[in-house]
């Protein structure tokens, strides 16, 4: 019979306890910012339990202006937190909050009648002197050594883990207050934008009126001039629009989209356009694209400019095809057409503000030199990326890429 060796044994054991706790890192990585941060101190506190024999644990939340308070715990009771023997613990974690240091003591204590031992660990959770939380541990009558390193090693992981969200949660409260402000922005240039829109409106009504009696001679310099007047007014209703968006936008990743929904909806708008101009509409999915974090009007904005600039600036009997699916890029959509193209020399300057590449109004009188800057602009929120490939006379491919 092999004779056991007790220094291969100890190999082995250690080396199954390294592996599951890799797997409760990666558990961790998993865990998303947004995620509640109770899932996540659970799984640190099973770690405890599951990995390194504790009976027990618990993790105390730091609140600036209030201290320490109990967070979650995983075999506490209430009853057990007004014992007796719980008080020199608690006086403990909270030398522990203060010091920054660990803790491990061995004390008698009187449970459900007997004596025991309580061994038990207080963990300060910090990152350069900040202090997030305390975790506390224990176990009854334990008389085997703890391996401190690897608890180590789950203690900074809960430092750094509680660090990024704390981190996130600031950008994004940042990010709420930008929009504040935007809002507010836009608030007042909407009013401007109002004022100066209903006079205009006016004026176009009346100069439609009296097309029919425009001296001879005059009609080019009338049509041109209301031409313009059109352009500037809807120039003007697009930024009204859009600040009515602004004003709506609490947060920029507000639900989950569905693009399959939103893009059938878009062409539905363009139905008659579409039919009127004999374009081909082909729409393919990858079955495996994902729903989208974002807000939904800032989504419909983006993606009703694009297709309607490939409804627009398409040649008769056209195609227009969207596209999306999944590479290592990120989540990709693209939309392309058999219009035009946009002239190489152009391609670079179409995605700022109120440029229009020179002769496009043949093709839409309706365009303002606002969509595509505003399109980039969007997608900046969420870390996306619009570009473009075009030939001349054979059309373009605006490619959409959002990070996974």
């Amino acid at each position: 019979m092999a004779r056991k060796n007790p220094l291969l044994d100890f190999a082995f054991r250690e080396l199954q306890l390294k592996d599951r706790l890799l797997e409760v890192l990666i558990r961790v990585q998993n865990c998303g910012p947004e995620e509640n941060e109770d899932i996540l101190l659970q799984i640190f506190l099973g770690a405890f339990v599951e990995l390194f024999g504790f009976e027990r644990a618990a993790y105390y939340r730091f609140e600036k202006g209030r201290g320490l308070q109990w967070g979650v715990g995983r075999g506490i009771t209430e009853e057990d937190r007004h014992q007796s023997y719980f008080t020199q613990i608690l006086s403990d974690i909270l030398e522990a909050s203060v010091s920054l240091h660990w803790m491990q003591r061995r004390i008698p204590v009187v449970q459900d009648g007997k004596n025991v031992f309580l061994t038990y660990m207080v963990l300060p959770v910090a990152r350069e002197k900040t202090l997030y939380g305390v975790f506390y541990a224990d176990v009854q009558n334990h008389s085997e050594s703890l391996d401190i390193d690897l608890i180590h090693i789950l203690v900074v992981q809960a430092s750094l883990s509680l660090y990024y969200r704390q981190m996130y949660e600031t950008m994004r409260m940042q990010q709420l207050e930008l929009l504040k402000l935007a809002n507010f922005k836009n608030e007042i240039v909407r009013q401007i934008t109002a004022n100066i829109e209903n006079p205009l409106e006016k004026t176009l009504e009346f100069m439609n009126g009296i097309q029919s009696v425009v001296p001879q001679g005059c009609e080019t310099h009338f049509g041109e001039i209301y031409r313009r007047l059109s352009q500037i007014y809807l120039t003007l209703e697009k930024s009204l629009n859009l600040g009515k968006i602004g004003a709506n936008i609490e947060d920029i990743f507000q639900k989950e989209v569905d693009i399959r929904v939103m893009i059938d909806r878009i062409l539905k708008n363009y139905e008659e356009e579409i039919k009127k101009r004999r374009l081909k509409v082909e729409v393919v999915i990858h079955e495996r694209f994902p729903l989208l974090r974002g807000n939904e009007d800032v989504f419909r904005t983006i993606f009703d400019e694009l297709i309607s600039n490939a409804v627009y600036y398409n040649r008769e009997k056209g195609k227009i095809r969207i596209y999306a699916y999944n590479d290592a890029r990120g989540h990709v959509i693209e939309i392309q057409d058999t219009g035009k193209g946009i002239p190489v020399e152009f391609q670079a300057l179409i995605f700022e503000q109120f440029y229009r590449v020179p002769g496009s109004e043949k093709h839409n009188d309706k365009g303002a030199g606002l969509g595509l800057f505003l399109v980039k602009k969007f997608l900046g929120y969420y870390g996306a990326t619009i570009s473009v490939q075009s030939v001349e006379d054979e059309g373009s491919v605006f490619t959409v890429v959002f990070p996974t």
